[in-house]
């Protein structure tokens, strides 16, 4: 006899990092963490070679203090580590990269220095 199962959870690791449609960016604590992210610093984003998408700290809340900003990180909840950010540009290149509805859901690649950008994330898709 055989059986025919059904998982009831397509993916049940939790997303580092999400894009939505409507330009809402939520960064999770394991890059927060990882790129000493706080709320103020602008996230940037980046390609290398093999065209990989590469999350970074474009600038710190000291060096864009008395600008505005598109992608300014602010706090999502009180008193946790997770950090929510709105820029339209990215979340659009993102989706049409990718080819999704709704939101894209990634999770935290391999640590890559740069020498132009410094420390990035790499960035796997689980859509």
């Amino acid at each position: 006899m055989s059986l025919s199962l059904h998982p009831l959870l397509k993916q049940s690791r939790r997303a580092d990092i999400t894009f939505y449609r409507n330009g809402r960016i939520d960064v999770g604590t394991r890059i927060v963490r990882q790129l000493a992210l706080y709320a103020g610093d602008t996230l940037g984003m980046a390609f290398d070679d093999d065209n990989n998408v590469l999350i970074y700290r474009h600038l710190s809340a000291h060096e864009c203090h008395f600008a505005r900003h598109e992608a300014t990180l602010f706090n999502q909840h009180v008193g946790q580590c997770s950090l929510r950010c709105n820029s339209i540009n990215m979340a659009r290149y993102v989706f049409q990269r990718y080819h999704a509805n709704h939101h894209v859901r990634c999770s935290m690649g391999e640590i890559v220095e740069d020498k132009t950008f410094g420390r990035c994330v790499n960035l796997v898709v689980i859509i």
